[in-house]
Order: C-alpha cells, then structure tokens, then sequence
C-alpha cells in the first residue's frame, strides 16, 4: 500500500513533510511532494509496478494536472492501449500513469473505467479544482477536511499532528465502531475529518470553495439466477480464477495470506 496526503489553500503547508511521514509505514520505497503556490502534495511509496518509472507525486506533461494515488489498477494495460489509440503518449509502465492520463481524456468518469482498490486526488492547476475517488469498495481510504481550506490523507495520523487541527472526537463514530467495529463513512473518529464513502467521488473548487460529492456505482439488484447448478458453479469459479489473476500483476514478489476466516473460505 501507499500513502497520500494534501493541502490546498490552508495554513499548514509547510507541514506536509509532517503530514507525509506519519504516513511513512505505508509507503517505506520512497517519499517526495509536490508544491506550488497554495498546494502542497505527498506520496509515499511502496513499488509494486514500474519500480524505477512511476514515482509519485506525477505531473502530466502539460504541467496542468498533478496526480497522488494509493492502489492498483488491475485493467490498466487495457486501459493504456486504449489511451494510446486516443494519441496519448506514455513514458512509464506504470498504472500510476494511466490514470493520469486517464483523467485528462475521461474527467469526473474516470473511475467507473477502473478496475481495482484505488483512491487518488488530482489537482488541475488551470481549473484550481481538486478531484478526487475512492474505489467501489472502500479498500483504500480517503479521509478530507475542509476547515480552513481543504485537506486530505490516507489516515487521521496526518491530521491530528496538524497544529491548532481540531482533535475532538466524534461520538457516533465511537458508538458506530463499538457496534460494527469499523468507523462507517463519511463520519469518522474526528468531527473535523470526513470519510469519502465507498464507490465516490469528489469535487473541491479553491475558487469557490464548493465541495460536491457524489456516488458514481451502486451494486446492482441481484436478478434471476439462469442455468444448472453445474453452470452457475462454473461462471463462480471462472470469476473468482478471473480476479485473482488480474491481482497477480506485479514487478516485484507477491504473496497471499488467508485468515482462515469466513471471508478467506
């Protein structure tokens, strides 16, 4: 896993390299930020595709958006031939790359394109807009606030070492973890700090300071099972072979742990 972190217009931005090593167990192969006027952008790393291309934060080569992101996009080779028929040009092998291009030819409907655990944020110097996604699960997580101006990370560690960031706690994300034993978004244990829910997005403009939120999946209602018990086995399993090749994409070794639990059953 990675870790990202962000700061737009607020009073902190010398404080990102803070931000961005409280983060440091996520992303132990590199760290670097990106800053320009009023924006400060980190990353911390853990290569697992392109090793040595696809360093972050990325910059298009227009200069015009900045990209930070946490995940793995399983479809992104596909996602890039088809980049490459639009005429855009890659000088990575990475996912990381995809995306950013990705945007520039999708905008806000770039993550119904994706397949995979994500959750990124780019910055778009020319619209001073930043937009953001997180996955259709919520494996990877999003945390932002808006006082004074508009920040976000990975974890709350980075917020609550932000100096005068309010601490206090939010009572009914306590009691929703006591009872479920997982903070549910948006909320979480800060009332400064939101959760980006599941299967969103989000748009904040540092002109307006507006912020629109928005789901861009719901999970379909489940419709009539057609063929044979043997048949409908057979399309689980080809699914399930399917997923877990996809995952298997890697520039460096993978390994599997299961819990034994119901889940990993």
């Amino acid at each position: 896993m990675c870790g990202i972190v962000g700061l737009i217009d607020t009073p902190w931005q010398k404080q990102i390299g803070q931000m961005l090593e409280a983060l440091a167990s996520r992303g132990p192969d590199a760290r670097a930020i990106y800053e320009e006027a009023g924006v400060a952008l980190g990353h911390a790393r853990l290569s697992v595709i392109d090793i040595s291309g696809g360093h972050q934060p990325m910059i298009s080569p227009d200069g015009r958006y900045a990209l930070v992101f946490n995940g793995e996009i399983y479809n992104f080779l596909t996602l890039r031939d088809e980049l490459e028929g639009m005429g855009f040009h890659f000088l990575t092998r990475s996912d990381t790359e995809v995306i950013l291009h990705g945007f520039a030819a999708w905008g806000e409907d770039l993550p119904c394109r994706l397949d995979g655990m994500f959750a990124y944020a780019i910055w778009d110097r020319n619209e001073r807009t930043l937009s953001a996604a997180r996955d259709r699960i919520g494996i990877k997580p999003f945390f932002y606030s808006e006082l004074n101006g508009f920040a976000f990370a990975s974890t709350l560690a980075p917020f609550v070492g932000l100096g005068s960031f309010s601490r206090d706690l939010d009572w009914s994300a306590v009691r929703d973890y006591l009872a479920f034993q997982a903070c549910l978004a948006p909320t979480s244990f800060l009332t400064s700090v939101s959760q980006l829910p599941p299967a969103s997005r989000l748009k904040w403009n540092a002109v307006s300071g507006h912020l629109q939120v928005e789901r861009y999946w719901s999970i379909s209602a489940p419709g009539e099972l057609l063929g044979s018990q043997d048949e409908l086995v057979e399309r689980v399993d080809h699914a399930i072979e399917a997923s877990v090749r996809a995952q298997m994409v890697s520039d460096v070794p993978l390994g599997a742990f299961l819990s034994g639990g119901i889940d990993s059953s």
